[in-house]
């Protein structure tokens, strides 16, 4: 009877150990499982940061792509401005010429009749 009860005893000591092996194997299985977690929240978190600063590097070159824009857009009108100034000079100064050409025209005409 008493070999019975230590063998029922044994049994049941038998059953605790290996569902504490179990437990074990479980945590210990939890724990990788956290461990793991852990660094792929950390990858996740390096990749967002990454992520964070192209998106900034990308939003300092739109913004330079713009000003540089305004600028060229500016500059073209600019250079318009300064086309349309240079053509009214030029025209001026072709009326000035055909004026003066046409009082020397006149001035010679006189000149000639007077002379003859």
């Amino acid at each position: 009877s008493e070999l019975k009860q230590l063998s029922e005893e044994r049994k049941y000591l038998q059953e605790e150990l290996n569902r504490l092996k179990d437990i074990i194997a479980e945590v210990k299985e939890n724990t990788t499982e956290l461990i793991q977690n852990g660094e792929v929240k950390q990858l996740l978190e390096e990749d967002r940061n990454r992520t964070q600063e192209e998106l900034n590097r990308l939003k300092d070159i739109i913004a330079e792509v713009k000003e540089n824009t305004t600028e060229l857009i500016q500059n073209g009108e600019v250079k318009q401005l300064l086309e349309e100034n240079r053509n009214r000079l030029l025209e001026e100064e072709k009326n000035h010429t055909q004026e003066e050409l046409n009082r020397l025209e006149g001035y010679n005409s006189r000149s000639q009749r007077e002379h003859y």
